[in-house]
């Protein structure tokens, strides 16, 4: 994983889908991306595929 990439991006599309949650690489990811987004000012566009983003906002089911 180039976590650097992410860190020099100025946008990070982050999909969430059903299995997103699962996977750490994923979750280790999306810190990182967050991280950026404080530090550096990155734009972070959210993208729901087959997910309600209640769920995620509210870290129910998939993402508890």
């Amino acid at each position: 994983m180039n976590l650097k990439s992410i860190e020099e991006s100025q946008v990070a599309l982050v999909v969430f889908s059903k299995n997103y949650a699962k996977s750490r690489w994923f979750l280790d990811e999306l810190l990182k991306i967050l991280d950026s987004k404080t530090q550096y000012g990155q734009t972070v566009v959210p993208v729901f595929y087959d997910v309600d983003p209640s769920e995620v906002r509210n870290q129910k089911e998939r993402f508890a």
